[in-house]
């Protein structure tokens, strides 16, 4: 019984938030989500600056890795032009690296009439179907010593000016002695 009693005084009491109360609280809820929805553009563009970072970080990785990858077990390498590379490599025999601006373009010479076989050294459907970034790459190959091939400094621009950069020259060390460039008089 006394439980009941207590029960129905709770719900029958007249003490509460007044109205006053109430709209003070919604005024600050207002204020706070205010604020909050402010910032989400600024961390939506931080977000998406982090994500092409890494698109651009991941892909000069990957073009480095590749370039080692074909260069480390090539034979009879020949630096055609500061551009292009020529090579034997024991697994798809004769073949050409070539910076054309964009892209390093890998060409195997596997077919016996002479032709060969053209396609982007590293592909990223993302980054190179919609045209998000530019490959910059200062005499992307030299011959260095030693048995190495020496790529240049190589940037990797994304659209809103985001960059991956190897600023110093990467040496790839091949398997064969490379022949010296004939030397002019």
């Amino acid at each position: 019984m006394k439980l009941f009693k207590k029960m129905t005084n709770k719900l029958f009491r007249r003490s509460g938030f007044s109205l006053a109360e109430t709209l003070v609280v919604l005024i600050i809820i207002l204020l706070v989500s205010s604020v909050v929805a402010a910032g989400m553009p600024a961390a939506e563009k931080a977000y998406v600056n982090v994500i092409q970072s890494a698109d651009a970080q991941l892909f000069l990785s990957s073009t480095l890795t590749e370039l080692r990858n074909e260069l480390s077990t090539a034979t009879e390498v020949r630096v055609i032009s500061s551009n292009q590379i020529e090579y034997v490599n024991p697994i798809t025999g004769k073949s050409t690296i070539q910076f054309d601006g964009k892209v390093f373009q890998l060409t195997t010479y596997q077919n016996l009439d002479g032709t060969g076989i053209t396609r982007p050294l590293v592909y990223d459907s993302r980054l190179i179907e919609k045209e998000k970034f530019e490959i910059h790459c200062s005499t992307p190959f030299t011959l260095g010593p030693e048995n190495t091939v020496l790529i240049g400094q190589f940037d990797v621009k994304m659209p809103n000016g985001i960059m991956a950069s190897l600023e110093q020259q990467y040496a790839i060390q091949v398997l064969a002695p490379i022949p010296s460039p004939p030397s002019t008089p």
